[in-house]
């Protein structure tokens, strides 16, 4: 093949899924191949790095190759039924639907939709990978016949974390910050964190909550999200910064003391990677890919005890010997998503579409 492709729904600035799209094709293009990203929605901030998917006819080609990106019923999905190329599928998973049915029943029809379409896949593609164990079980219960893992690939645009960080943490005011990144979607339960944030204000006052993450003003569980703040009399202490530029989100982990995550549904959970990335102590809920992505570089908690929740955030602010050694097993952990070792993998997959 002298061609591979991406389809996916959508291109968006800092998404995880539009990040792993643009390094693959960054890793295609390095090997010698032609490669473009075609999309049904496009972020205008990410406009110049793709093209429209019906674009991508001219390219197609039984000589060429096709990656597709899917976690959510699409226009895309009916297209590629279309093409005659080879097809790789990577699947990112697909959040369940009843998360979004009383907030945004539309957007819980995409993800129905998204489900139905993943069940009629399996005989389309060569290959399918998940970008996690999690997700590559998924496939195979559905009956997709070769199944690779591929994790993600952290953004190079993170930088080093250990540099600058002295001058990025001065665009927050010092306290001490509990931090979660991710989209402002009811699967992460940010009513959760801000429940848990509200107990640990009782333990210790001089505290904020800062969540970094894509909403619209005029999203039904943003708003309730806010209400509940201000019931809970946590409004003060609470931030939603919304999407950020690269450097302002490279200052939010310089400058947070705890990652928490309340999120009871992901296909991998790039921001754990990230927190490892900055040497933030983590603590997560148990469910879904979470324990996978984290390993044994954090504190899993399998119930959600908000008071208790407050008390393990306690013990590692004045625990130092307990920070030192949670940041010492996520430097390890962090070795297993090196950009040459996800490199590595992603040419073994490749290797075997090209032989598919």
């Amino acid at each position: 093949m002298k061609a591979i492709h991406q389809l996916l729904p959508n291109l968006s600035y800092g998404d995880a899924i539009s990040n792993q799209a643009l390094w693959i094709r960054g890793v295609l293009r390095s090997l010698g191949y032609r490669s473009h990203i075609y999309v049904r929605y496009i972020d205008p901030a990410v406009q110049h790095e793709c093209s429209y998917f019906l674009d991508h006819k001219s390219e197609s080609s039984p000589q060429h190759g096709v990656i597709f990106h899917h976690s959510i019923g699409s226009e895309v999905t009916e297209y590629l039924k279309t093409l005659p190329d080879r097809k790789l599928l990577v699947f990112h998973n697909i959040t369940p639907a009843k998360y979004f049915r009383a907030f945004r029943p539309e957007f819980a029809a995409l993800l129905e939709k998204g489900t139905e379409e993943l069940k009629l896949m399996a005989s389309l593609f060569h290959i399918a990978v998940g970008i996690s164990r999690f997700n590559a079980a998924t496939l195979l219960r559905l009956g997709f016949p070769r199944v690779e893992v591929l994790p993600l690939c952290l953004p190079s645009e993170l930088g080093d974390a250990r540099l600058g960080l002295r001058r990025v943490t001065r665009i927050f005011r010092r306290r001490f910050t509990i931090l979660y990144v991710g989209r402002v979607v009811p699967n992460k339960r940010f009513e959760d964190l801000i429940r848990a944030f509200y107990a640990y204000r009782h333990i210790f006052p001089n505290s904020r909550l800062l969540l970094v993450g894509q909403y619209e003003w005029d999203d039904p569980y943003y708003g309730y999200l806010l209400k509940l703040a201000t019931e809970l009399q946590v409004d003060s202490g609470v931030r939603f910064l919304g999407l950020v530029s690269w450097s302002r989100l490279r200052a939010a982990y310089a400058a947070a003391d705890v990652f928490l995550s309340m999120s009871e549904h992901e296909g991998f959970c790039a921001p754990l990677v990230e927190a490892m990335r900055f040497e933030i102590p983590i603590l997560a809920y148990k469910s879904s890919a979470v324990p996978e992505t984290l390993g044994n570089a954090g504190i899993l908690f399998t119930e959600k005890r908000f008071d208790e929740i407050a008390e393990m955030i306690e013990l590692i602010r004045v625990d130092r010997t307990l920070r030192r050694r949670l940041v010492m097993v996520q430097r390890e952990r962090l070795e297993h998503f090196r950009e040459d070792r996800v490199r590595s993998q992603f040419l073994h997959i490749l290797k075997e579409f090209e032989s598919s």
